[in-house]
């Protein structure tokens, strides 16, 4: 009877130690250079940003800004 009892027991510790508990959820924030000469290069960001939303699961974040001038500002965030 103990016998059972203790590995029941040790059968449910070692079952509950199988699943990670941490949380795997991600945040990418993605600030792209629209000034100057990187404005030929947004095509290149818009490929990324289209790749970055196919990788992402339940519970991540994208954010995405942008940088037209040597300043930055809230209305600059894009998503």
């Amino acid at each position: 009877m103990i016998k059972r009892l203790l590995l029941a027991s040790l059968l449910g510790l070692s079952a509950s130690t199988c699943t990670d508990q941490r949380s795997h959820t991600q945040a990418v924030y993605m600030l792209i250079d629209t000034s100057g000469t990187y404005a030929q290069e947004v095509g290149k960001a818009q490929r990324i940003i289209n790749y970055l939303l196919g990788t992402l699961q339940s519970g991540d974040s994208l954010a995405v800004a942008r940088v037209k001038t040597r300043s930055f500002s809230e209305k600059d965030i894009i998503a």
